[in-house]
């Protein structure tokens, strides 16, 4: 190849470069491109966890309740502790949900026939077993053995 013809490729792969990069910088969207789902972040009680400055959220279906989670350790905890949103809890109607269920599934299974938005409680942790053993609400379960085992009460 000829000096020119170099010069020329060198500036074509620049160019190609550049748009690459702008493509990449245009395609963040963030996804605001995607579903969407309108929350009601609400705490569960105020006195332990306080409530968010902006309590309707819209963000994308596909955001896990762990994403929910995180964003409100950042908002509320005032720890540097990345692992703080661990000590949070999100409950749907009285039902608490699990760290990988998507809003979609959330919004689908548990809110389909009331009017938006999805309203969310979070508050501390929940310790499920400390809780009930407090309130002596934890009912014992004793295996009993069977008796009788005729059960067809001498029919033959």
């Amino acid at each position: 190849r000829s000096k020119d013809e170099k010069e020329e490729h060198q500036e074509d792969e620049e160019e190609e470069d550049k748009e690459d990069t702008t493509e990449t910088e245009t395609n963040q969207d963030y996804h605001r491109f995607e579903e969407q789902v309108n929350l009601l972040l609400e705490s569960t009680d105020p006195a332990k966890m306080r409530n968010i400055s902006r309590k309707y959220v819209r963000v994308s279906s596909m955001a896990t309740i762990t994403h929910l989670k995180k964003f409100l350790a950042i908002k509320i905890l005032d720890q540097d502790d990345p692992e703080a949103y661990r000590d949070i809890d999100i409950t749907c109607d009285g039902e608490l949900i699990p760290k990988d269920h998507t809003l979609k599934f959330v919004y689908i299974t548990r809110w389909r026939t009331k009017d938006p938005p999805l309203k969310l409680l979070y508050g501390p942790k929940i310790n499920i077993e400390d809780e009930d053993i407090k309130k002596g609400s934890v009912r014992e379960w004793k295996l009993q053995p069977k008796v009788s085992y005729d059960d067809d009460n001498d029919d033959d």
